[in-house]
């Protein structure tokens, strides 16, 4: 159930619907990529926006609740 959007400091490019996860940048998140982060099992959300911009940017998150 997603309870609200938000931004999201994000790193790299992003489409809209990818799920959104921690980077290992603290305060950055990325998108889910299970070859490039293996290890990250906990979404933060899902993209509302695509973005093609390999820098740090903002975009807004669907946030879900637990």
């Amino acid at each position: 159930t997603w309870c609200g959007r938000v931004p999201v400091t994000i790193k790299g490019k992003v489409k809209k619907g990818d799920r959104i996860v921690i980077s290992d940048i603290p305060g950055i998140a990325c998108a889910f990529s299970g070859d490039r982060y293996p290890h990250i099992q906990e979404t933060i959300g899902v993209a509302l926006e695509t973005s093609d911009d390999e820098n740090i940017k903002k975009i807004l998150v669907a946030i879900g609740a637990k």
